[in-house]
């Protein structure tokens, strides 16, 4: 990728639904729906950070 430069953006489109009653949904089922749809998005984010930051004062977490 250090041959492309910087990463300006990237779009990261993911989701995960359960469809059922909301009294048969429980914290199990949210807790997984909500590492389905942000967890790879934090890791992408992170994995990505090397080529996205061009300010000096800016770092990506270690």
């Amino acid at each position: 990728m250090s041959d492309l430069g910087r990463l300006d953006g990237y779009v990261d489109a993911i989701g995960r639904m359960h469809r059922r009653p909301m009294e048969d949904y429980g914290l199990t089922d949210w807790e997984h729906d909500f590492t389905v749809d942000l967890a790879h998005a934090f890791l992408a984010a992170h994995a990505l950070c090397p080529w996205s930051v061009t300010d000096r004062s800016s770092t990506c977490p270690a």
